[in-house]
């Protein structure tokens, strides 16, 4: 409902403050938050039904009408450019989806991806730091010339291994989930407000090179690792197990930095719609995801009957390589084909 108030205040932001414009915002709230939890409890998503209660009550035509105020009339030019904020808007005779973003919108994306990103981190971190145990468990065991029985192995290493990768995954799937209201973002047009827009242009240059630093950081880090391994291969190769585990550590940091550095730089790539971002890849992203769902579909029915036919489980996985360099081949077809035919249209 946070987003549906927040429409409903840039919709009322040019009626004058009297008493009955503020009876009948009151009202009309209390219409789209019945709407709003009607398409909920019928299944919609979120993001669904926000739009659906948008395109329903975002029309102020006869209110403005009621209420005579002439002045709060936009331009002709600008009516038709704008029907809704959150919801459609007419360009004309031609509807076209597209949403309007307030600061709150915004700052709250923001926050969300960034928490998402350090949370995810956690969860590779977790995931590349879950074979320690283990190492550790088997530098001791060389030190004590195979003393440490198997059950040792399994609730000193094996279970701790478990753990880790089950709460990565539960991380995974918690701030993926948080992270799905937003996706929208990347795959549809939308405008940031015009005023916040202009502040927000003063902090991108300082994200990205926030963002940067800490992805140079993680390549730095990743070069330095294998030091300690190196070195230990040169004095004792007793020590080479402690340096796997040094390394994993430092792997680990390093692809944290890498998470997070490049979500604050995309989160600013996405918010200004610029490089794989931009309206026309959205477009082309939209007609390859369509093509992607069939052929993978289709990939994996022909690995399927590939490897029961032939029983040749030990070779049939040759398919995903091929279909994943195949695959990167078509996307690129289709984007040169669209840019053509866009080229055509402009002539």
């Amino acid at each position: 409902m946070e987003t549906i108030l927040s429409y409903l205040d840039n919709m009322f932001m040019n009626f004058p403050d009297t008493e009955k414009v503020t009876k009948i915002r009151e009202e009309l709230a209390l219409m789209m938050e019945d709407k709003y939890n009607e398409l909920l409890a019928e299944g919609k998503k979120q993001n669904e039904a926000i739009g659906i209660v948008i395109s329903e009550f975002g029309d102020l035509k006869e209110l403005q009408e009621e209420l005579g105020e002439e002045q709060h009339e936009r331009s002709a030019g600008a009516l038709a450019a704008e029907k809704t904020v959150d919801g459609k808007r007419d360009m004309g005779s031609q509807k076209v989806n597209i949403r309007r973003l307030t600061r709150e919108n915004v700052e709250n994306y923001r926050e969300i991806a960034m928490r998402g990103a350090k949370g995810i981190s956690i969860g590779v971190m977790l995931c590349i730091c879950s074979p320690t145990f283990l190492l550790v468990l088997a530098m001791l065991d060389e030190g004590r010339k195979h003393a440490i029985s198997d059950a040792i192995y399994v609730v000193g290493g094996v279970v701790p291994l478990l753990l880790m990768v089950g709460i990565a995954v539960a991380l995974f799937i918690n701030y993926g989930s948080k992270m799905e209201q937003y996706e929208y973002l990347k795959k549809e047009p939308f405008e940031v407000m015009d005023g916040y827009l202009i502040e927000l242009e003063k902090i991108k240059e300082s994200e990205k090179k926030c963002g940067m630093t800490k992805i140079t950081a993680g390549v730095l880090i990743c070069i330095f690792s294998v030091i300690p391994m190196l070195i230990s291969a040169c004095i004792n190769e007793a020590f080479v197990l402690g340096s796997v585990i040094v390394l994993l550590l430092l792997i680990s940091v390093a692809v944290r930095l890498f998470i997070v550095g490049e979500t604050q730089i995309e989160c600013m790539k996405v918010l200004f719609q610029e490089e794989e971002f931009t309206a026309a890849a959205k477009k082309s992203n939209k007609l390859i995801d369509a093509i992607a769902s069939i052929y993978w579909s289709v990939v994996v029915a022909a690995y399927l009957i590939w490897s029961f036919v032939t029983n040749g489980w030990g070779y049939t996985w040759i398919i995903w390589p091929v279909a994943g360099m195949i695959f990167g081949a078509l996307a690129v077809i289709v984007g040169i084909v669209e840019k053509y035919l866009e080229a055509r249209k402009s002539v």
